[in-house]
């Protein structure tokens, strides 16, 4: 399912492709795939344990409008205006993770709390994020391909947004207030993206909602030829979080804290295949948050192979379960990470952009699934 968006850039060296019109300039709206924008913040505001109701079905989606564009229903996100701020900044970083991942190919996020964490020399690969003065800092570490990092800073709101209020001002003030420092000691200029979100109401039908999106920096010198090192710090930190979803709570550490574990050690999973035909020939790392007690979506045979699970079969409305999931590959890359180190996950990339192929699942950049269980079945276990 798509819903469109207004859209605005500001202070962009050249406008991403994807966002450019016919004659050069700046679209005016984009479609939102909403699988992948729930992807993005199941991934985000959550831990092991899923949301209610599961993981393929945004929580969101019932307080929208049938309309094409993006509206919400009655005055907001919420019966309160403490509720509505709190669930309008939880969609806003949803957009600001979306956003940076579907339009200038930013597969990783980390949120900064994790980097400031990191206090001693050499926790970041040596590199030091620190907080510089009193008051919130950007939310977010994010990484490409390309060995760049960046610093974001995600908002949602009811209200109306501009870069000329002083809503903007006071964001861009939260880039001063951390400062990265190289392996040298040298001080260095971090490229920053704002990007906030204004979710129109249907009390209010002639707003429009809306994403701006903004790219400030930090002080110091830039890094000329990017930091692949730095970039690892991300990248781990993203996959600490999805190793967490998929109950490898060994696996999340090591990759959170950016040590090691022992060589003997060994990730138990199981290895799943999708069954829907474009995504037939990829394999992924995972399991199944089951939708009722006590049903699985499988049985299984005495020659151990899985099949459909007939459970109640004259009732059409109860759902097999929601299958969570990562690419096998980049499993193997992470895994090896949490004996090797970081370094392991310089070769590590994204993957190309993969069309939508059911409203159901959603198939991000960084290898990460999430579907109906019934579309993936279970191949082996296997140990890595």
């Amino acid at each position: 399912m798509f819903k469109t968006i207004n859209i605005g850039l500001n202070k962009f060296p050249a406008t991403p492709p994807s966002l450019t019109n016919a004659t050069g300039g700046v679209t005016s709206s984009v479609s939102v795939e909403l699988a992948q924008l729930y992807h993005h913040y199941y991934l985000d505001c959550y831990g092991r344990v899923p949301p209610n109701p599961d993981p393929a079905h945004f929580e969101h989606i019932q307080l929208l409008t049938t309309q094409t564009e993006f509206r919400v229903r009655g005055d907001g996100l919420g019966a309160n205006p403490a509720t509505r701020q709190h669930r309008s900044n939880e969609l806003g970083q949803a957009f600001f993770r979306w956003f940076l991942d579907q339009h200038l190919d930013i597969t990783y996020f980390a949120h900064m709390s994790a980097a400031l964490q990191g206090r001693l020399t050499g926790v970041l690969n040596g590199f030091r994020v620190e907080r510089t003065a009193s008051g919130d800092t950007p939310d977010y570490l994010c990484a490409n391909d390309a060995n760049q990092v960046f610093l974001g800073e995600a908002k949602g709101r009811v209200d109306a947004i501009s870069f000329g209020k002083k809503d903007f001002q006071k964001w861009r003030k939260q880039f001063d207030r951390v400062s990265v420092t190289d392996p040298d000691g040298v001080l260095r200029s971090v490229k920053g993206y704002i990007v906030a979100s204004r979710f129109a109401r249907e009390s209010q039908p002639r707003v429009k909602s809306l994403l701006l999106a903004e790219d400030p920096a930090t002080r110091g010198q830039p890094f000329l030829d990017g930091s692949p090192e730095f970039r690892d710090v991300v990248v781990s930190l993203h996959y600490a979080s999805i190793a967490q979803k998929l109950d490898q709570p060994l696996l999340a550490a090591a990759l959170q804290a950016l040590t090691t574990v022992p060589e003997e050690i060994l990730f138990q999973v199981v290895v799943w295949e999708c069954l829907l035909g474009p995504l037939s020939g990829f394999h992924f790392v995972g399991g199944y948050y089951q939708s009722e007690p006590g049903h699985s979506p499988f049985v299984f045979q005495s020659d151990g192979q899985p099949i459909p699970n007939p459970h109640r079969p004259l009732r059409l409305d109860l759902a097999k379960g929601t299958f969570v999931g990562l690419e096998i590959d980049r499993f193997k890359t992470i895994a090896q990470a949490a004996r090797d180190g970081t370094r392991v996950l310089q070769n590590l990339r994204a993957l190309d952009r993969f069309p939508s192929v059911y409203s159901g699942i959603s198939f991000l950049r960084d290898g990460s699934i999430l579907g109906p269980a019934e579309m993936f079945r279970p191949v082996s276990p296997q140990t890595f």
